[in-house]
């Protein structure tokens, strides 16, 4: 399972950025961008037999896919990376951080463990082991 299932998808500029894309070629970059999406680095290795597996085209096919295709990655040190596939993933883990820790927060407060040591401790009521 990815580590985010769920892909935010900003359909006005994909659609600004994607007009002159044929169906194939919509079909194509949805496909790597789904594939990368699940990647733990959101990147794709540059390797032409997998691009053209995981894009669901023949090797002829991705041959000419790829250069309009390449045109949405930056393809830099063996790996194919879509910036604003980045930028969400990055937003996406920033956001999922930020609610784990409010969660945390929330179950404490809810134990009653989020008062301070001071407000504890004038709680405390010891118990007949400890009064002696």
């Amino acid at each position: 399972m990815a580590e985010f299932p769920a892909l935010p998808l900003w359909t006005d500029a994909y659609l600004g950025d994607t007009t002159h894309l044929t169906t194939i070629e919509h079909g194509a970059y949805l496909l790597l961008l789904m594939t990368a999406w699940r990647s733990p680095t959101t990147s794709l290795p540059d390797d032409d037999k997998l691009l053209s597996r995981y894009a669901r085209c023949t090797p002829g096919q991705w041959k000419r896919l790829r250069p309009v295709i390449a045109s949405f990655f930056t393809v830099q040190n063996g790996l194919w990376r879509q910036s604003r596939l980045t930028d969400e993933a990055a937003a996406v883990r920033q956001i999922r951080e930020k609610r784990a820790k409010a969660g945390v927060a929330s179950a404490l407060k809810r134990k009653g463990r989020h008062a301070t040591p001071v407000e504890q401790s004038r709680d405390f009521v010891p118990t007949n082991d400890e009064q002696t």
